[in-house]
């Protein structure tokens, strides 16, 4: 994939046609020397460049300034007219100052709203590298919060559902507390409610989110610090922090009951006994 070279190398694979994306053309051909460019030459180095040779019309050659004023066509003219290597063609760098150098290269991804480039890998990185967001903010990047309606719907789900359900759940565990007369009952119906206090939390953090990512649709890419900067994130943040700490917490001491019921079962009372023996 030629996206991935840069300099020298590009240039040989565009203008050698290795390139996978046949579209990608040779720079040096839009842009060839002429007789009366390069007024001042870089400094004599051996680069890759065009040449009628017998391995190809690329080849390995040094150029010079001949007694004529012109120069070998390993040099690139840019639109301002100065004069700059092959090797430092499409190398994501402004060598001419104007960009030219940069103009016709597939290698980078141009911002939007200025001449800045930055490498393929850096566009949908999840990082800003463009000064106006450009890298991110696009049609091939992700620009919701939840990637996808699919996702959305399942958080709009579990978070509806899960608020309701639990809610129903505390409150009729609630009511049997006031009737249960033994202690491994009240027990066992307090931790329902705070096993669904967790899960309340859990519900309001999917709700959260899905209501956030509704509010930012199409433009979280270009609020997505604002957001998480914001006091609604951090108590969604604490919501999914404290359920979650809730939720392991009763599953501890959940089992540390079990295995001391386990070990002590509990001894029926004596009317208890009389009552089964009289069965």
């Amino acid at each position: 994939d030629c996206r991935f070279y840069y300099g020298e190398e590009y240039v040989f694979l565009a203008c050698d046609n290795k390139c996978s994306d046949s579209s990608i053309v040779c720079p040096l051909l839009l842009h060839p020397v002429k007789s009366d460019d390069c007024t001042v030459a870089p400094a004599v180095r051996h680069v890759y460049t065009k040449s009628p040779s017998r391995y190809g019309w690329l080849s390995l050659v040094k150029h010079q300034k001949h007694d004529s004023g012109s120069f070998e066509s390993d040099l690139y003219s840019c639109d301002n007219g100065g004069c700059v290597t092959v090797q430092e063609v499409c190398d994501l760098k402004n060598n001419c100052g104007d960009w030219s150098d940069e103009a016709n290269c597939s290698n980078a991804f141009r911002c939007r709203s200025s001449l800045h480039r930055v490498t393929w890998d850096a566009v949908c990185d999840g990082e800003y590298d463009c000064p106006d967001l450009s890298d991110e903010c696009n049609s091939w990047c992700t620009t919701r919060m939840l990637d996808g309606i699919a996702l959305s719907v399942v958080a709009w789900v579990l978070g509806v559902v899960g608020l309701t359900t639990n809610t129903i759940v505390i409150l009729k565990s609630m009511k049997k507390c006031r009737k249960v007369r033994s202690n491994t009952s009240l027990v066992n119906h307090v931790f329902v409610v705070l096993i669904a206090s967790g899960d309340i939390l859990i519900s309001l953090h999917l709700l959260g989110i899905a209501m956030a990512d509704a509010i930012y649709s199409g433009t979280y890419c270009e609020n997505k610090y604002r957001w998480r900067l914001s006091q609604w994130c951090s108590m969604l943040g604490a919501c999914q922090m404290v359920g979650c700490q809730v939720s392991l917490f009763n599953m501890l001491v959940l089992a540390i009951y079990r295995g001391y019921v386990t070990k002590f079962p509990t001894r029926p009372s004596s009317a208890y006994r009389d009552v089964v023996l009289k069965i």
